[in-house]
């Protein structure tokens, strides 16, 4: 069991002699359960990661009770280690786990599992014999648009097959909070950059969040407090004169070269700036979504010099992305059409054009030679997450749609490079980060 402490547990704050301790207690109850055997004591204890397999070591007192074992039998095998899984086949096989020859599992589930594990893996079909045939030009809106965009082969999923792609989710907690993970710390402060930007005074903010019981107690609290506050003021601060006009709301209804009309809304305008401040980090997918909203809005009023601005975490600290205004305005209409041209074609067949791995590829395509470039994206594709997060290889849309751990030389045969100078062309030009 856990030793440590609960958070609101005072007595364990400030422990004092004579006070009950967990670790003695369980000793004595081991010691208790062996002088209680009377024919054969077994002891099962967890000895390896559930989800890596990870040999790890006993509790202490166990160990020195093997050691004390040792004495009396030396040499002998006093531990079996059994598989991490049911269909392991070391569980069906006889005498592979018990020494009267037997097998430890009759369970046919695992037999099964056991003897599927020794055949050959069969690659699986690929998702389409050939592209689907093209969807009926009809209109569309700027949302459908700009998710499509942040995410191509996700969009072929939602928007063309209308399949909802499970996503891993952590489960709800029912523990007071005693440390804040990231994505908890932006849930604090993306709730509080909210109430900044509505007019909520720190003070209402902080006790809204308090009521909510998202921060720990104590000086745990004011601890993770000080640092999300820190934070949520450089963003509020840092764009307040960009906001000093009131806000303006833009509705667009463009018409595109082949008929369609390309309709949506674009809020949080001051002035000639399309401003959001977010309490996340500015990715590619940010990027993209600025781009877009940039060309709709010169191509809805050509003759204002607009800008769109995301306040966040850039980089290594809290800046701003820039983007715009457009070189030239008569160009804004044929770029958002290319983009939506792009959609069509992604609505036939998953686009292989993961969206991070092709911002990484046409940015740096910008400034160094296509060779060094591939190599450069292909190490990036292959990289690992150190915090055991998902990467875009691993994301549930690539793997539906091309297998597990695809190679980036299949991805690159699709048309990956080709595709990724597509969506971002001219991006990269129109966006620069900038201090606060």
């Amino acid at each position: 069991r856990s030793t440590v402490s609960d958070g609101d547990d005072v007595l364990a704050a400030t422990a004092l002699t004579g006070e009950r301790d967990a670790r003695s207690e369980d000793r004595q109850l081991l010691l208790d359960a062996i002088m209680s055997a009377e024919q054969t004591l077994v002891i099962t204890y967890s000895a390896a990661d559930e989800l890596q397999g990870r040999r790890s070591p006993g509790a202490v007192p166990l160990g020195e009770v093997l050691d004390e074992l040792q004495k009396f039998a030396p040499g002998a095998d006093l531990v079996t280690h059994h598989p991490l899984q049911p269909y392991d086949r070391r569980n069906v096989e006889p005498g592979a786990l018990l020494r009267d020859g037997q097998s430890f599992s009759f369970d046919p589930a695992a037999v099964a599992g056991a003897a599927a594990s020794r055949t050959r893996a069969v690659v699986p079909a690929p998702l389409l014999a050939a592209p689907l045939q093209p969807v009926r030009h009809t209109d569309l809106t700027l949302d459908e648009l700009e998710s499509f965009c942040q995410n191509p082969i996700l969009g072929f999923w939602k928007q063309r097959l209308a399949v909802q792609l499970p996503q891993e989710r952590s489960a709800q907690s029912e523990q007071i909070p005693i440390t804040l993970d990231p994505l908890e710390q932006w849930h604090i402060g993306q709730r509080l950059l909210d109430y900044a930007i509505a007019g909520v005074s720190p003070q209402d903010a902080w006790d809204a969040i308090y009521r909510a019981d998202l921060l720990p107690p104590g000086e745990l609290g004011i601890q993770a407090r000080s640092a999300i506050a820190d934070r949520v003021g450089a963003l509020v601060a840092g764009t307040t004169e960009l906001r000093a006009t009131e806000a303006e709301t833009i509705d667009l209804d463009l018409q595109l070269p082949d008929g369609r009309r390309l309709t949506g809304t674009i809020g949080e305008i001051y002035r000639d700036n399309a401003v959001t401040v977010t309490y996340s980090t500015v990715r590619p997918k940010q990027r993209m979504r600025d781009w877009i909203r940039l060309l709709a809005l010169t191509a809805h009023d050509p003759t204002r010099t607009w800008r769109v601005l995301t306040a966040g975490k850039v980089g290594r600290g809290t800046a701003q992305l820039i983007t715009g205004p457009l070189t030239e305005a008569v160009d804004a209409l044929p770029l958002l059409t290319a983009l939506v041209e792009l959609r069509d074609r992604g609505l036939t067949e998953p686009l292989p054009v993961p969206i991070e791995l092709s911002a990484f590829f046409s940015n740096r395509l910008r400034r160094q030679d296509r060779l060094r470039v591939r190599d450069q994206t292909e190490r990036e594709w292959q990289r690992t997450n150190r915090w055991g997060i998902p990467t875009e290889r691993d994301s549930v849309e690539v793997v539906r749609s091309w297998g597990a751990e695809l190679p980036y030389t299949q991805l690159a045969a699709a048309g990956f490079e080709e595709f990724a100078i597509r969506l971002w062309e001219h991006a990269h030009d129109h966006q620069q980060e900038a201090a606060l």
